[in-house]
């Protein structure tokens, strides 16, 4: 986007550079104790001033201001979703250590991030999941 290549590491820390040049113009590494995975890619949106990577590591979704590199605060809690949120609705049993794991970038559509996810056996995807909204 306006000459800037977004892109993750092997060990999936979120990355800006410069594609004319290859300069680097910030870095974000995820929280330590997330679970690493593969990654599918990163999502880029915008609206007005108010731009935005999103991108999964493990059974977290952050967002990410492109210009700084800062979790966006607003988003979740301090700019990071959990993927588990929503799974324990009607079960009879913890499913905070299940695997959650993206299975594609994700989409922004009018304000809503949709997402593909695998999920281990014993959790059930919730028909309605309360995931923080995109001002």
């Amino acid at each position: 986007m306006n000459g800037i290549l977004y892109g993750t590491t092997p060990d999936l820390t979120l990355f800006a550079l410069k594609a004319g040049t290859g300069e680097e113009i910030w870095r974000f590494e995820p929280a330590k104790n997330d679970r690493r995975n593969s990654n599918r890619g990163v999502v880029y949106w915008e609206n007005g001033a108010d731009k935005r990577i999103f991108y999964t590591v493990g059974s977290s979704l952050y967002a990410v201001n492109v210009q700084t590199g800062q979790r966006i605060p607003d988003f979740g809690t301090n700019g990071k979703a959990d993927l588990h949120e929503g799974l324990q609705t009607n079960m009879d049993h913890d499913v905070s250590k299940l695997s959650v794991n993206a299975t594609s970038p994700g989409i922004v559509y009018h304000n809503t991030f949709i997402i593909g996810s695998s999920l281990s056996e014993g959790g059930m995807p919730p028909l309605d999941i309360s995931v923080p909204s995109i001002p």
